[in-house]
């Protein structure tokens, strides 16, 4: 066990003016092992009915949310995966879920009266966040001389401040940073509320706790304070670390190591281990003098070979001291002085032996074995940059001509190759098995730094992995907090980053798939909300015309709700004219063998006496939607009606847009027709690129790259709608209602249909898969639906714009 913990909880019950509690987790072994231990101190400085049940809501979502973490499970798997990280993935969810939780309650929450300390003692390591008042002491050994030795205490909550972290600031926003750290060696650590240690001195404090046992010391405070004050809470958690030697040094300060806000930053002051033992040892020499320099350097050395075996990779594994000692072995035996004999073995040749081995040194002389390893170590060391730096050879030989580098090559190994073989043949028996016993050491270490470099390479990308997706899920938990907030500008910058972040998300494996699904999954979700798309996941088909006509090609609809309830559909190419009861869900066929239509141009207009207009080569068919009978009515126009963009109507008037002039003619009705043309622009517009007009007193045009014009009494006026994503490109009809505060604006592209309201503010889109050949559209705003024309089809969907 590498802690023991235990709680202080003293209250004067109905005299109390505060809501306090404290609670430690109780996980099962296997979960205290991955995640260590929860332990929260909370109170609310006032005694309304709702602090309870904030509390209790705060206890509950931080355990279930830390040790039902999905992440909780990969902690065995992955080493770069922490209890921290998961404590601010905790945290950050905790938040989130207070905010949904104040709102839903209707709580008016006062944050200034709540003290919170909420903290995971994992092994001998510590993380807590803090919010309010609470304290957060440290009580450890500080060695002064050889036999005198006191315990000390450092509040850390304020060397967390004096070291420059961050005001907590968010409207609910309790857990905004989080500071880690290691309990000293048989050190403790104590988390209090404010009351606790005005009335215990600090050093009461370290006697008694230090003294006793963690549970045995809050025994001795409850004990105290129940003497000395009958009307003030006191909060406290006392935890002692029990791993390790006595002597070890503490650490001192503990500094932030996180900061959960949604621009999260991350600082590293942790010491390591390491670093305290060094200190150790320094201390002891400098205190005691009985340390020898030969035994800290004998302590070194085995400290070294210790670290050595443990940082050694797995697989066949070569240890470099041995394998240069053998090499020197082998060297000193190859070493010609060894083979002739020198005067200290004082061996004695015959002049015909030494004539025999002179001739013998020539094969195998120092320089040529010199000669020889030099040229193979080159070649080795080719050898492993080419395994270990392909990038670097490939960048070298692009400074060279490829040709010439090839032909260098080959001459280089076929003349060294030849002259190896040779040099090898002319060597004795043993030192070719020396030599081989030496290429065989090499090719081992070659062997031995090629599974090293792949492990560190699995290693380094496997990190890379698992922080790229811990980005990613931050990122998404803050966006999840800007929306809650209505922050939709913050939310669309992290957006564009997960955007960037999510291709470079591996998929090879069945995992790699899986988590990059989610992840796509999520993002499409989040944009969809920032967007304000509602998408229409099944369709209602109403009507297919096929059925009625098997070569129908409808063009455009009008709905009339105020004479039958039907919709009207031009069919031009088969020079007809469809009406569908909505009521009835009955199509029909509407002809004429008297007054043939020819061809049906622009969008059907309707008056106020629900009849409708097309435009029928060079007149205007007239549709009375009561007795369904078709009339052919006369007008004059200024020129080809090729370049009549739209038609509105508005009071009995009809309004052509003549992209080509640049005009708006506007025309009066007649028994017989329209005429009275009259010009009702008095500026000058570009209108070469205008698609549709629409009237509800003023008119609307649209243009093809998304832009809306405003105009009243032929004036253009100061108007212009949202941007919205993604922005409107190729927009084709627009539908601005006379009687509510809509604008309608389809652009088939994009399988959508944009609402605005009449200040130009961006409502919502409606979208659909199923859009494929989306034609036209109208709206039935008393029962509130909308109706779209879809290759032969007409589908209706329920407006939720219209709740809005």
């Amino acid at each position: 066990m590498y802690y023991k913990i235990a709680q202080l909880i003293l209250t004067p019950g109905q005299k109390a003016n505060s809501t306090n509690e404290i609670f430690v987790a109780q996980p099962n072994a296997n979960k205290e092992n991955l995640a260590g231990r929860l332990f929260i101190l909370i109170g609310i400085e006032s005694k309304k009915a709702d602090n309870l049940k904030v509390i209790n809501f705060l206890i509950d979502r931080l355990n279930h949310n830390y040790y039902q973490n999905e992440k909780l499970i990969l902690c065995e798997r992955i080493k770069g995966l922490k209890p921290e990280y998961i404590f601010e993935s905790a945290l950050a969810k905790t938040n989130k879920n207070l905010a949904e939780f104040i709102h839903a309650e209707k709580i008016k929450l006062d944050l200034s009266l709540i003290n919170v300390t909420v903290g995971v003692i994992y092994k001998n390591s510590l993380h807590f966040t803090n919010w309010g008042k609470n304290k957060a002491l440290i009580i450890y050994k500080n060695k002064k001389g050889a036999n005198q030795a006191e315990y000390k205490s450092i509040n850390i909550i304020e060397q967390t401040k004096d070291s420059g972290s961050k005001k907590q600031t968010g409207l609910t926003k309790l857990f905004t940073n989080v500071v880690s750290g290691s309990i000293p060696v048989n050190g403790y650590f104590i988390f209090t509320n404010e009351a606790l240690p005005e009335y215990l001195s600090n050093k009461q404090l370290i006697n008694i706790i230090t003294a006793l046992p963690p549970a045995g010391a809050a025994e001795q405070i409850k004990n105290m304070l129940t003497k000395i004050n009958a009307y003030v809470s006191f909060l406290g958690i006392i935890i002692k670390n029990t791993a390790g030697q006595q002597s070890e040094e503490p650490k001192k300060q503990i500094k932030p190591l996180h900061t959960l806000q949604p621009e999260i930053t991350t600082q590293i002051y942790q010491p390591r281990p390491s670093q305290n033992k060094f200190e150790e040892n320094r201390l002891k020499q400098a205190g005691t003098g009985q340390i020898s320099t030969q035994t800290s350097i004998n302590g070194l050395n085995t400290t070294e070979e210790t670290t050595e075996k443990l940082l050694t990779a797995a697989g066949v594994v070569i240890n470099f001291k041995k394998l240069i000692a053998i090499f020197n072995k082998i060297l000193i035996k190859i070493n010609p002085k060894t083979i002739f004999g020198t005067a200290k073995n004082n061996k004695i040749f015959l002049l015909g032996d030494k004539i025999f081995l002179k001739r013998k040194s020539k094969r195998l002389s120092m320089k040529k074995t010199i000669h020889f390893l030099k040229n193979f170590m080159l070649g080795a060391r080719c050898f492993f940059k080419i395994i270990t730096g392909k990038d670097k050879i490939i960048k070298s030989y692009n400074k060279i001509k490829l040709t010439e580098k090839i032909n260098n090559s080959k001459y280089w190994l076929s003349n060294n190759a030849i002259l190896s073989i040779k040099w090898f043949k002319k060597l004795n028996k043993k030192n070719k098995i020396l030599l081989i016993i030496v290429i065989i050491c090499l090719i081992l270490l070659a062997q031995n730094l090629l599974v090293l470099n792949l492990k560190n390479k699995r290693i380094k990308y496997q990190q890379t992995y698992v922080n790229l997706i811990k980005s990613i899920e931050q990122k998404q938990n803050q966006i999840a907090a800007n929306l809650l907030y209505s922050n939709e500008a913050g939310a669309k910058k992290l957006l564009n980053e997960i955007k960037k972040l999510l291709p470079q998300l591996p998929q090879k494996t069945k995992g790699q798939k899986e988590q990059y699904s989610r992840l796509s999954g999520e993002y499409k979700q989040q944009l969809e909300k920032i967007r304000h798309v509602i998408k229409i996941e099944s369709l209602t088909e109403l009507a297919d015309f096929t059925n009625l006509n098997g070569q129908a090609k409808p063009i455009n609809l009008i709905f009339i709700p105020n004479a039958n309830n039907k919709i009207y559909i031009g069919d031009s190419e088969q020079k007809s004219i469809y009406s569908f009861d909505v009521t009835d869900n009955l199509a029909t066929a509407i002809t004429d063998l008297k007054l043939p239509i020819k061809k049906l141009y622009c969008c059907p207009v309707a008056d106020k006496n629900n009849n409708i207009y097309y435009f029928n080569s060079g007149s205007i068919i007239k549709l009375n939607t009561e007795t369904e009978e078709i009339t052919n009515l006369t007008i004059n126009l200024t020129g080809n009606l090729q370049n009549i963009a739209s038609v509105s109507s508005f009071n009995n008037r009809l309004y052509l847009l003549d992209k080509q002039n640049n005009q708006i003619y506007r025309y009066n009705k007649t028994a017989d027709g329209f005429t009275g043309m009259q010009e009702w622009i008095k500026e000058s517009v570009d209108f070469s690129n205008a698609v549709s007009v629409s009237i509800d007193g003023h008119i609307y045009i649209l243009k093809s790259n998304g832009e809306l014009l405003k105009f009243l009494k032929g004036q253009k006026q100061d108007f212009e709608i949202e941007i919205i994503e993604p922005a409107l490109e190729q927009p084709t009809k627009v539908i601005i209602s006379p009687k509510q505060k809509y604008i309608y604006i389809l652009e088939p592209g994009e399988q959508r249909l944009a609402v605005f309201d009449k200040t130009g503010k961006f409502l919502l889109q409606y979208y659909a898969d199923q859009f494929t050949d989306l034609k036209d559209f109208t709206i039935d705003e008393t029962d509130k639906k909308i109706y779209f024309l879809n290759g032969t089809s007409i589908y209706g969907v329920e407006g939720t714009h219209f709740e809005e």
